[in-house]
């Protein structure tokens, strides 16, 4: 019967979690200050069994929470407890560090402070999402709620130049494309009109041409042969 009840424990467990890492996953900072109020010591414990200097401790304590901000999308709840997912990301972490270190006696947990308060804090402020992966605290003010109504309001007005904008254009560009559409026509039949003269006036010479080649038969045929003269 214990054995059921431990294992109910965990499972209620392993549920809030996923909750709480669902909310991180959505960015709430304050979600993640629950995740280090609920694994930073058993985490830590676990950071410990590979590290001898409790300021690498921390920093790996540290960086695995950032990742966890920055990762929760990732997490799967198929394949695994939420707990053990971020136990893997305490060995990624690990990676960095154990490398550098001297090897030295291992920290027993025991004699370990308490992961801090201060520590907490610096992993919240730390966890600010913002673009290309650069975290800390915006020192600005939340902006007023009218703010949002008037961005609206100006993109809306935009919306309506650039359309108006669009329309004259548009019409602009259909008034060229008739213009064009009367050019061509009219330069079609000036064409014709050419093509027409010159068949014309080909016509016309080609007659003068005959009626001239007549002229000079006739006049060969009453010109009077001129007999010569004899003493």
């Amino acid at each position: 019967m214990s054995s059921i009840s431990a294992k109910d424990a965990n499972h209620h467990a392993n549920a809030q979690d996923v909750e709480i890492l669902a909310r991180v996953a959505q960015g709430e900072q304050a979600a993640l200050g629950e995740l280090y109020d609920r694994w930073s010591l058993p985490l830590q414990t676990l950071v410990a069994a590979s590290l001898t200097d409790p300021e690498l401790i921390e920093d790996v304590l540290h960086n695995t929470f950032i990742t966890l901000w920055q990762k929760a999308n990732d997490f799967d709840p198929k394949q695994g407890t939420a707990y053990a997912w971020a136990a893997t990301w305490v060995q990624s972490n690990l990676a960095d560090f154990t490398v550098n270190e001297s090897m030295g006696q291992l920290v027993s947990p025991d004699a370990l402070a308490p992961p801090s308060d201060a520590l907490r804090a610096r992993i919240i402020n730390s966890a600010v999402p913002l673009p290309s992966q650069i975290r800390y605290v915006l020192p600005f003010p939340t902006p007023p709620a009218w703010l949002g109504w008037a961005a609206a309001a100006l993109f809306g007005l935009t919306a309506i130049f650039f359309a108006a904008k669009s329309f004259n254009v548009r019409g602009e560009l259909q008034t060229a494309l008739v213009s064009e559409r009367v050019s061509h026509v009219e330069a079609v039949t000036l064409k014709n009109l050419l093509e027409a003269e010159r068949i014309l006036s080909r016509a016309q010479l080609d007659r003068l041409i005959v009626a001239e080649r007549q002229i000079n038969e006739l006049r060969a045929q009453i010109v009077p042969t001129v007999a010569p003269l004899t003493n």
